[in-house]
């Protein structure tokens, strides 16, 4: 886990969880009582399609780790769904500034690497979402 710009996220393959609280998150404004925790394996990524009154697809709701996440995406091309994950943590900006910077200090460095594994785990649930629900 660590902090940036007063935010606090899980690494990559990680989530957040409150025991107090009885709450997970990806990152929280406030570290204080939120510890590390690894995911499963098996993610138990599941899809469901959202449709309009006339019956016209408006979005997918992909559900991971046991349905405690959600993501939003608007279609489930491979590609989309890596990059709408990626930029959930990262903008193009940052993503970016990340790269040109990454070595300027081991600080950059790591704060580079840790953006690979993000990118390793978005493409790892882009395939899984792929893998089970074979739209493309």
């Amino acid at each position: 886990m660590f902090t940036k710009n007063n935010k606090t996220y899980s690494e990559a393959f990680k989530y957040l969880w409150n025991k107090k609280q009885r709450a997970v998150a990806l990152s929280v404004n406030k570290s204080e009582g939120w510890e590390e925790v690894e995911m499963p394996e098996d993610l138990g990524v599941e899809v469901e399609e959202h449709r309009d009154n006339e019956g016209k697809l408006t979005h997918y709701d992909a559900y991971f780790v046991n349905r405690l996440f959600i993501i939003r995406l608007p279609t489930l091309d491979y590609g989309e769904v890596k990059k709408t994950i990626i930029q959930r943590r990262y903008s193009m900006d940052d993503q970016m500034a990340i790269q040109l910077n990454k070595d300027k200090s081991e600080e950059y460095l790591r704060e580079y690497e840790r953006m690979q594994e993000w990118r390793e785990f978005s493409a790892y649930l882009a395939k899984e979402i792929e893998r089970k629900y074979n739209h493309t």
